[in-house]
């Protein structure tokens, strides 16, 4: 069995038609969440490109990785490394015989990350040059080197990791999606208690001013753009009659907030717009058309794509395999939580159950830790931080997100690393990047009130 595993960059799960979204944002990807199982409730453990992937490609959570920063513009960031002894999925795909490659470029970020490259035989920095160029690379161009190579080697069992990086900042897709969806509210409404309308997937109406509605066009044109090259990928496959052959999974890194929670189209802060992602797993004896709805995580994706494979799973992983949710008899449940962590000035830890979600704000100078607490089913949006009306809820999930804490670090014999310090990076800025400066710089201007 091939492995195709495509990682569309900074997807927010509710912005695909298959998640419920209104605009036609994902016909190719709605169509392979139709032929193969959808995870509706996939949580990642970070908001941040480099311990995404990371845990991703582990199977373990930060805090046991311990590279809970993302030093993409931050040379010689030594002090966010992972462990040379920590298997890698790659790795364990090689060792069974399969030929692997990674159509990819995070080594190419500026602490240049080397557990990124560990198990490939090909790895193709699509690029083509040096320099902080990553996030501007499009499908396009990346196709350009996927398709021959998936030509090249259709005859050999292989794995290949695909790192498209739409609908990551700059909006760089060429026409007719740059243009494809108008600057307008097409989508419902909603009225929040108040009278204020929300518009759900963006953020509240009156902050969507003209510049802020011309970036969710262009954030959804990026998602149609990289959905025409999910299609081109699927129809490869069946033309080169491996598609009852491989096995496809897609799933982001992580999501992006529009206007939400003072968050300007980035990707910061553990709220559902930055941590909820898709996760669609299609191809050899996969359920067609079956919805999840328990709570997944990405530490689930490594041991999901060995036991499938029938490999063997490191003995050190965090993830459960997904595969009892796609045999003949689905099981119905999924996790009782999930957890995500956030590094930087002021460090985050997240638990989420069905009912409830815990964000903690932690501090490294020993002051007590600051709780928000959320009802997701009647505020789905988490606009109102009840942890001081439900002081039995808040203290029951912060012991046992303690508990849970305790357990990881006293395993792995760690300290926590949210508490130590670690690099952070300017988030609004970018320095470097111009392009995006200049883009936050204007919208920004935009009558922004947050």
């Amino acid at each position: 069995m091939n492995i195709l595993l495509l990682a569309i960059d900074t997807l927010r799960a509710d912005h695909l038609g298959c998640y419920g979204y209104r605009r036609q944002t994902s016909p190719a990807i709605d169509a392979l969440a139709a032929a193969g199982t959808c995870f509706t409730h996939c949580y990642s453990q970070a908001p941040w490109t480099i311990p995404s992937f990371t845990t991703i490609i582990t199977g373990r959570y930060p805090e046991s990785h311990r590279v809970v920063g993302s030093p993409w513009n931050v040379p010689n960031a030594n002090s966010i490394v992972l462990d040379d002894t920590t298997p890698v999925l790659a790795e364990v795909l090689q060792r069974e015989g399969y030929v692997t490659a990674a159509f990819d470029n995070l080594h190419q970020m500026a602490s240049h990350p080397k557990w990124f490259v560990r198990g490939y035989r090909y790895y193709v920095n699509v690029t083509g040059r040096p320099g902080l160029v990553h996030h501007h690379v499009r499908a396009d161009e990346l196709h350009a080197e996927l398709e021959p190579w998936i030509e090249a080697h259709a005859h050999e069992r292989f794995f290949a990791f695909v790192h498209y990086w739409e609908p990551h900042l700059p909006y760089n897709q060429p026409e007719p999606y740059a243009n494809f969806f108008q600057p307008v509210i097409d989508v419902p409404m909603v009225d929040l208690p108040g009278g204020e309308r929300y518009v759900p997937g963006w953020g509240r109406a009156r902050l969507l001013g003209p510049q802020a509605l011309k970036a969710v066009a262009d954030y959804d044109g990026e998602i149609r753009y990289v959905d025409e090259y999910v299609g081109r990928a699927v129809a490869l496959l069946q033309r080169l009659r491996l598609a009852d052959r491989t096995l496809i999974i897609l799933t982001a890194d992580h999501g992006e907030c529009m206007v939400e929670h003072g968050v300007l189209f980035n990707h910061f802060w553990l709220y559902e717009p930055t941590v909820h992602v898709p996760l669609i797993v299609a191809g050899a004896g996969i359920p067609q058309g079956r919805r999840v709805d328990g709570l997944v995580e990405h530490i689930d994706i490594m041991p999901t794509l060995l036991d499938l494979a029938g490999i063997p799973c490191p003995p050190i992983v965090d993830g459960q395999s997904l595969a009892p949710h796609l045999g003949p008899v689905p099981s119905p449940e999924g996790r009782p939580a999930v957890h995500a962590v956030q590094d930087g000035p002021h460090p985050r830890r997240m638990l989420r159950t069905r009912e409830w979600k815990l964000v903690e704000r932690l501090s490294r100078d020993g002051q007590p830790a600051i709780p928000e607490l959320y009802h997701l089913p009647s505020d789905p949006f988490e606009l109102e931080n009840i942890a001081g009306a439900r002081p039995a809820v808040t203290a029951r999930l912060r012991d046992d997100m303690a508990s849970w804490l305790s357990f990881v670090l006293k395993r792995d014999g760690g300290t926590d690393p949210l508490l130590e310090p670690a690099l952070s990076v300017d988030f609004e800025a970018y320095p470097g990047d111009p392009v995006l400066a200049k883009f936050y710089r204007v919208v920004r201007d935009d009558g922004w009130q947050g």
